[in-house]
């Protein structure tokens, strides 16, 4: 994810090029960025979402490159059980496809997706406070 120095107005791909290139720590950026520290290296800094946009059917749709929520990984763990397509969810989410096959990988891989494919529709709704299928 892209860090910007607030000082200098520069802006990095990564905490790790930041670091290199200013002698601050990677890791005192990601934790200024997150609000955790103040200043790293003598600075200030902070998060920059990138924006995409996609073309589908002559409409374009805003990407942003966030992390899932706990309830979006619900929601795509149902979305899929009820036969919708990774494109669409990705589009109502506002998420590149991109994002959404390696969150379903990811979670995949962890066992994450059995766990809460075993989680009952009503505890589902119970725990997000919201109806789910």
């Amino acid at each position: 994810m892209n860090v910007k120095c607030i000082e200098t107005g520069k802006v990095y791909e990564s905490s790790l090029i930041a670091a290199a290139e200013t002698g601050a720590c990677k890791d005192s950026i990601e934790k200024v960025c997150l609000g955790k520290r103040k200043t790293s290296g003598g600075l200030r800094w902070e998060y920059i979402r990138t924006q995409k946009v996609i073309k589908v059917a002559k409409k374009e749709y805003p990407i942003f490159d966030r992390p899932f929520s706990f309830d979006t990984r619900l929601m795509l763990v149902n979305a899929i059980k009820r036969g919708e397509s990774v494109k669409q969810f990705a589009i109502d989410t506002k998420r590149s496809t991109k994002a959404v096959k390696a969150e379903m990988k990811r979670m995949k891989k962890s066992g994450e997706w059995e766990r809460i494919q075993r989680i009952p529709e009503a505890e589902l709704a119970r725990k997000t406070g919201r109806r789910i299928a």
